[in-house]
């Protein structure tokens, strides 16, 4: 769900509407969009989002993958 809210806020920051999937909450990514809307930090983001989610099936712990996940996003926010 993470990697599908930031590729959709990476849609509307590079002006692309008609691409995002979640239409009926585009309100509140067009608001999260113009708050967090640096397309490089939401590259950055779904890169490391993509990346834990491919370890995840590689058996990696889900519970210290994820806190590994919030720690990395909120350094990529500072």
């Amino acid at each position: 769900m993470a990697e599908l809210w930031l590729r959709d806020m990476l849609c509307l920051c590079e002006g692309a509407p008609e691409l995002i999937h979640a239409v009926d909450r585009r309100s509140q990514l067009e608001q999260d969009a113009r708050e967090h809307g640096d397309p490089g930090v939401l590259r950055d983001a779904l890169e490391l989002v993509a990346d834990t989610r491919m370890r995840l099936a590689l058996n990696v712990s889900e519970e210290l993958a994820l806190e590994a996940l919030a720690y990395r996003l909120a350094a990529l926010t500072q």
